[in-house]
């Protein structure tokens, strides 16, 4: 029993720690903001079920005339809410969770259980209502409420496998959340649950069979099962005590285990995919931005600064300098023949190193700067904030400061007067408005600050490492504010950033800066790979200078072995589905056995994730050699790599080990970087490469 128990703990405890997040997450959201909060899941089966008392029971007089119907309304309306939670948004859960699947790899079946578990526990809180009501009604029960579980179980099951079949079909199919609005009315009004089954029954003919043929229906058979059992089993007919025939009995439970097993099969098969499919449906619905018109356009840019090398410190000094020729600065070029445009409604990334241009290029965006060749042109208002806060005075209110800001931006009072309102509510200072600046706690004044960037009714806004601003609840709120931003067809941002994920995140299009050029231009992934190898081999060039200001031999490398390196032969920036291919060249000279080892390094997660061993590359030949590799890739989720080889003799001491003669470290080892779209980012092994299964 212990082994078994284990079992169950192993393989499902990780999806039962998951599902206990999920729905206390959702529980909580449900009804955040709202003033009665939890009491709605007992009040809106209440209400309805007022309306549909008043409305059938009262007027329309569909009543069994017992003084329990009432409570059987309740219970009924409160079966079906169950039903319809569960479905509405276990059917949506799987695309509205479509970010967290497609980042974190945990059972997918878990966000539609998840719906209806959360649905479940509102239920289980109507039911404590209704045997209130059934109390006070002074219901009699009987021993069948032994029964009532077995019932609620079945309800449940052909719940799931609802959810399960239509979260799956959504995936694919969006018309599948309308078909299903429909058939849930047709389904309601088909079944006795605001009206009695005995209604129709009673009074005989085809009428009557078909109304008995409705319990067929396993969610009509499950529901009056629960009523029957718990409430009121004399009044409430089943199909139990409507059929004779056996086949007929056990035909709702039949269909509800085959919808189960067909709902679980078809998303086990389906669920491997959700990912790719709805990360093709986000690439397929990019907007195609070159046919809006052009809003900013450079054309061959350049801008050059100079920079002091020998201080006049008056006119003497200056006259002298003058007269021997020194010129007293050098010039810097920054910027060099920069050509590019900018869409309407793109959200337009710039990237690049630290010195590449980026701010230069911005403050001659925002007419800072001017250029010394080209021209850069602006159609429509734009709103510049390179640096947060710029123009605050402390001594001023936050009223007085925003429409200080405003006027500094050439917002008329009247324009400030309209945006005012939406800069308040969204920094969430309406408290403080009328507080000096300098009371303000740093990110009260941050907060302020990005909300009149961001909010600035301009058509072009152009922002300069600024949104990493506030605590994690207004970075949230930011985050959705650029999500919303992307859908306004007449804004165009650009932003110029170092966080490559904001750049795959937010941005359209990107262009990266290198030395004042321009380095590459277009889609963000692309570009977000180009700028990390840029980073890698900026690291290796540093390294590189290292070694000649230390002299003599590369670090890791002496007399005995002087030439050690790894060289890529493949391209550096490769998918799981490649091979990469690298050298490696060597200089030794001793005589007797020697191996070169090969290390695989995870720059990003750190560690050796790989080794060939120090005693399996045994070369053949000495001198100055190059020998040839290959490595598949197919093990690999996204990351950065680097290989590192030594060059090993035996131990004279052991045998079995060997010493490193030389390593080949910084610039001689091999970076590559890895990066599919098919791939996780969170750890290191590809599912699809590597995959863990029970047996026995």
């Amino acid at each position: 029993m212990k082994q078994l128990v284990k079992k169950i703990r192993d393989r499902y405890g990780y999806a039962w720690t998951v599902l206990q997040g999920l729905v206390k997450t959702d529980f909580k959201l449900r009804y955040q903001g709202s003033f009665l909060g939890i009491a709605w899941s007992v009040l809106k089966p209440l209400m309805m079920f007022c309306v549909m008392y008043v409305v059938f029971g009262k007027f329309l007089r569909m009543s069994d005339g017992t003084s329990t119907y009432p409570v059987v309304l309740l219970l009924g309306i409160s079966s079906w809410q169950f039903v319809t939670e569960s479905t509405n948004v276990g059917l949506r859960s799987v695309v509205d969770r479509g970010d967290l699947l497609r980042k974190i790899h945990f059972p997918n079946y878990i966000v539609v259980v998840s719906a209806t578990v959360g649905a479940m526990i509102s239920y289980a809180i109507n039911l404590i209502v209704v045997l209130i009501f059934a109390l006070i009604a002074r219901v009699h029960f009987t021993w069948r409420v032994v029964l009532l579980p077995l019932s609620i179980i079945e309800l449940y099951a052909v719940t799931l496998a609802i959810t399960l079949l239509m979260a799956t079909m959504y995936v694919y199919f969006r018309d599948i959340a309308h078909i299903w609005d429909v058939l849930q009315q047709l389904i309601f009004y088909g079944m006795p649950i605001i009206y009695p089954l005995t209604y129709v029954t009673n009074r005989g003919g085809l009428l009557a069979d078909i109304a008995r043929l409705e319990l067929i229906n396993p969610f009509a058979q499950a529901i009056q099962d629960i009523r029957h059992n718990f409430i009121a089993p004399d009044t409430q007919p089943t199909i139990w005590n409507q059929f004779n025939n056996w086949g007929v009995r056990l035909l709702p439970l039949i269909l509800t285990v085959v919808l189960l097993w067909l709902g679980i099969t078809l998303f086990r098969r389906n669920s491997r995919k959700f990912a790719e499919v709805m990360s093709e449906e986000k690439t397929i619905k990019k907007v195609d931005y070159s046919k809006n018109p052009v809003v900013l356009s450079a054309s061959h840019v350049s801008k050059c600064f100079k920079l002091p090398t020998e201080q006049a410190t008056g006119l003497k000094q200056a006259f002298i300098n003058w007269a021997r020729g020194i010129k007293g600065y050098k010039k810097q070029e920054v910027l060099k023949d920069i050509s590019f445009e900018v869409h309407q409604g793109e959200f337009f990334g710039i990237v690049g190193r630290n010195g590449g241009g980026k701010s230069t290029l911005l403050k001659l965006i925002s007419q800072i700067y001017y250029p010394e060749n080209g021209s850069i042109t602006v159609s429509g208002k734009l709103v510049p904030f390179i640096e947060l806060g710029v123009g605050f005075n402390p001594e001023l209110t936050g009223r007085e400061n925003v429409y200080l800001n405003g006027s500094l931006l050439g917002f008329t009072h009247e324009e400030v007067d309209a945006m005012y309102d939406d800069i308040v509510e969204f920094a969430e200072l309406e408290e403080f408005m009328d507080q000096k600046l300098k009371n303000y706690s740093s990110g009260m004044q941050v907060r302020l600050a990005f909300s009149v960037a961001i909010k600035a009714q301009g058509d072009i806004l152009v922002l300069d490492e600024v949104l990493a601003v506030g605590d994690e609840a207004f970075q949230r709120k930011c985050d959705d504010f650029f999500t919303e931003i992307k859908k306004d067809p007449t804004k165009t941002v650009i932003l110029v950033t170092h966080d490559m994920n904001s750049v795959k995140k937010y941005c359209s299009r990107a262009m990266m800066i290198a030395d004042g050029k321009v380095e590459a231009i277009g889609d963000p992934e692309t570009v977000s790979q180009q700028y990390t190898l840029a980073n890698l081999e900026a690291e290796e060039k540093a390294e590189r200078k290292r070694q000649e200001e230390r002299g003599g031999y590369p670090n890791g490398l002496n007399e005995r072995c002087p030439l050690l390196k790894t060289i890529a032969v493949s391209p550096k920036v490769c998918t799981s589905a490649d091979t990469f291919k690298f050298d490696v060249e060597y200089q030794y000279d001793e005589p007797g056995d020697f191996y070169l080892a090969i290390a695989l390094h995870d720059i990003r997660r750190g560690g050796i994730t790989y080794d060939t061993g120090s005693k399996v590359l045994k070369m053949g030949k000495h001198g100055h050699q190059t020998v040839h590799f290959e490595m598949s890739l197919n093990l690999f989720n996204n990351g950065e790599f680097r290989l590192i080889t030594s060059l090993r003799t035996p131990s004279p001491n052991n045998l079995n080990t060997t010493d490193a003669v030389g390593v080949a470290l910084d610039d001689n080892a091999c970076s590559f970087v890895i990066r599919d779209d098919r791939n996780r980012e969170y750890a290191l092994l590809s599912d699809r490469a590597l995959m863990i299964k029970q047996i026995g």
